[in-house]
């Protein structure tokens, strides 16, 4: 740049050159350089600070300046001292100096630019600080989780991908990282934790990512402490988007369930909210293996459960269901929520069977992931007996419980009758002649369908499976709610 002659005085030029300005300065943790400020700089950005606060160049070419000559020239000095006091700016002390409008103009030039290459190198000292101080501690959690004996299979979608980097990035991520999947797209998404409903942003979908990749890891690693971490997050973006910005992160072990709730600040930027995510994904795995770190300032919702041993062998594989006693009269079901309708069969069904009657809900479906402990935790009830199970079909169920009674809605007796579920109708034969082998019977109860109340009466059953069933006629029961309607409101 060129050597500006101070326009108060003849003293010696003012130089402005980058080289003479900054340094480069390089994190041994980050690939980027960042450029700091020399003793000089930072002299002569003070000083400038000044200058665009005291002088004005008006358009009628002169130059306004606050205070004496003598103080201003003190400002605009590359000394080593810059005076503390501020110069009066009283009318009575303003004077005008008539200078020529190039030099006017190339002073207020000089000042504008260099502000913008003060406040840039703040900026960049800032963010070498924080990158310097967030990639620090990652580094040191990730050695600490590499150090553990245990092994993670991640999945992560919408924001924290990031981490997936920063953990391949220290060294002895082969001997701990199983995988790492981003199931970006909702149709990744649903396929990985096998829904064919999209899935939303929030703790649930998290659950279910952190159930599929333990699975998997289990898969990969049937005999080793595996560990499966998922993560949903609604980060800033260039598109509308309806609810808050947030951070869903779920742990998933063979004997516990944590999960990770974080509100993220609108006002923060896309990389400032990935970083936040990265930061907890990674601090989580870090909980996860018992390594002991600092909560975060971070507003953060953690919920943790540790499984009861049953639990713990029912998600394993184990055993076959919790209950330790005959059960003559099942429920099987979601229950989510348990409702009116629930307890209204249960009650005709205990008058009808003259039989207790216990819940069973199986911990695996046909086409999803197991339910974590929380879930299970918050299946519980205490109005009834509640027995979980490893068994999603009546097949299975009858094995598990024979010789009882199973409490079921018309919906369900009629899929049980489709051969499209066993593959063939010669498999659904054989399977309904197992059944009732094992002395399984079937209590049906009607359902709204439509604008009409239907019971067993207005369906076609096959005549192994209706010769097993007994009828609840409307008289009997009718309710016309179901989960899924109080889940929707």
């Amino acid at each position: 740049m060129p050597r500006l002659c101070n326009p108060l005085t003849s003293s010696r030029p003012i130089a402005f050159r980058s080289t003479r300005f900054c340094r480069t300065f390089r994190s041994d943790l980050s690939p980027f350089r960042f450029r700091m400020p020399s003793r000089l700089a930072i002299r002569s950005m003070v000083s400038l600070r000044w200058v665009s606060r005291e002088y004005r160049c008006p358009r009628d070419n002169s130059l306004t300046v606050a205070g004496t000559s003598s103080t201003s020239n003190s400002y605009l000095s590359n000394s080593s001292e810059v005076s503390s006091r501020r110069p009066d700016s009283s009318a009575a002390a303003k004077s005008k100096v008539n200078k020529p409008s190039k030099i006017s103009n190339n002073l207020e030039m000089v000042v504008t630019t260099t502000l913008f290459l003060s406040r840039s190198v703040d900026f960049r000292l800032e963010f070498a600080h924080y990158k310097q101080e967030s990639s620090t501690l990652n580094q040191q959690l990730i050695e600490k989780i590499y150090s553990s004996d245990s092994q993670f299979s991640l999945a992560i979608t919408g924001g924290g991908t990031s981490a997936i980097a920063s953990l391949f990035g220290v060294a002895g991520a082969s001997a701990t990282l199983l995988e790492a999947t981003v199931p970006y797209h909702s149709a990744a998404l649903g396929r990985f934790v096998s829904a064919s409903s999209p899935q939303g942003c929030n703790t649930h979908t998290a659950r279910a990512m952190a159930m599929a990749a333990y699975m998997s890891a289990r898969n990969i690693r049937p005999k080793n402490n595996v560990i499966g971490v998922g993560c949903t997050a609604a980060i800033a973006t260039n598109r509308a988007r309806k609810g808050t910005d947030r951070c869903h992160i779920a742990v998933q072990a063979a004997g516990f369930t944590t999960t990770y709730d974080i509100d993220l600040n609108r006002e923060d930027d896309r990389k400032e909210q990935e970083a936040i995510c990265r930061n907890a994904i990674i601090a989580a795995m870090a909980c996860a293996v018992d390594v002991s770190i600092e909560p975060s300032g971070i507003g953060t919702r953690t919920r943790h459960i540790d499984a009861e041993k049953p639990w713990v062998d029912l998600l394993a594989g184990d055993i076959d269901s919790t209950s330790t006693s005959a059960n003559p009269c099942i429920f099987p079901g979601a229950f989510n929520p348990i409702h009116d309708g629930h307890r209204g069969m249960i009650s005709s069904a205990r008058d009808m069977l003259g039989q207790d009657v216990t819940l069973e809900l199986s911990i695996r479906n046909v086409d999803k992931p197991p339910l974590d402990f929380l879930t299970m935790s918050e299946r519980c009830t205490d109005e009834f007996d509640l027995v979980f199970s490893n068994a999603p079909t009546f097949v299975e169920k009858s094995a598990i419980f024979p010789d009882s009674v199973f409490v079921v809605g018309l919906d369900t007796i009629v899929r049980i009758d489709e051969p499209r579920y066993y593959g063939s109708e010669t498999a659904r034969n054989k399977a309904l002649a197992t059944m009732a082998g094992r002395g399984a019977r079937f209590l049906v109860f009607g359902r709204q369908t439509g604008e009409s109340f239907n019971t067993l009466a207005d369906v076609s059953l096959s005549k192994t499976l209706k010769d097993m069933c007994t009828v609840v006629t409307e008289d009997q029961f009718r309710h016309d709610i179901s989960s899924f309607e109080i889940r929707s409101r």
